[in-house]
């Protein structure tokens, strides 16, 4: 009897972990806007949990037990959630008509992308988690997207948090990226033509002749970087192309 018992026993717990699997891949987000701009997407995990090394990178989440014993539950796929958000996003960009491929590791590190008139979509997970118990499934989420230029130059950066209950995680990550992808600001970086007001100030800042000096075009170069218009890339090379005018 304790045979049969302790079997049973295993046997759910095996039920339990042959289904905690989620597919994040098919959380497209609604796109409703075009442009003929060539996007590319980059995803970077900056889950607390997995870059302490507690929690793997396919970590989605947990689901619980009658007795509310939570189970692990990972990508479907057995790589990393960031590599799932990746295809989410480029599918629903590209199922808007839009041009739109995963990044290389090398536009992730630069911050820009590797082919000229192109733009990176480059997004951050602090936070994306489920937690089911029975019929109910809790979501939460922290996500930061930025929009690069072909320079490299930052042209907008949007932010989206949230928790709430769904009828599964795979409605919960689809919500979440329809809350960060259709941001009026996002939308206007990602459709609009040319540089941005943000861009162009960068560009006039490092410009010689009439703009001021090395030393004023260093002062203005700084204050971008600490109103958080360019990034730290931004600004040491641009530092550079001032420094060379001397």
């Amino acid at each position: 009897m304790k045979k049969l018992a302790f079997s049973l026993f295993a046997f759910f717990i095996w039920m339990c972990n042959a289904q905690a699997q989620e597919n994040f891949a098919n959380a497209w987000p609604t796109i409703n806007y075009y442009t003929k701009t060539p996007i590319r997407v980059a995803v970077v995990d900056e889950r607390e949990y997995v870059k302490s090394g507690k929690k793997d990178s396919s970590y989605t989440g947990a689901i619980r037990s009658n007795y509310g014993i939570p189970y692990s539950v990972y990508t479907a796929s057995g790589g990393p959630v960031a590599d799932d958000v990746e295809k989410a996003i480029a599918n629903g960009l590209s199922n808007a008509g839009i041009n739109a491929e995963i990044a290389d590791v090398a536009s992730k590190s630069s911050r820009r992308s590797s082919q000229p008139g192109e733009k990176l979509l480059l997004v951050t997970l602090s936070e994306w988690v489920s937690d089911s118990y029975q019929n109910s499934v809790g979501f939460s989420h922290k996500l930061t997207a930025s929009i690069f230029d072909q320079d490299g130059v930052r042209i907008a950066s949007v932010s989206s948090e949230g928790s709430k209950t769904f009828s599964s995680p795979l409605e919960g990550g689809r919500d979440a990226l329809n809350q960060l992808l259709t941001d009026a600001t996002l939308v206007s970086a990602i459709t609009q033509k040319g540089k941005t007001s943000d861009s162009s100030s960068l560009q006039n800042t490092v410009k010689a002749g009439d703009k001021g000096d090395a030393k004023s075009r260093l002062v203005a170069l700084k204050a971008l970087l600490d109103s958080g218009v360019i990034t730290q890339v931004d600004y040491e090379r641009k530092k550079q192309e001032i420094l060379s005018t001397l």
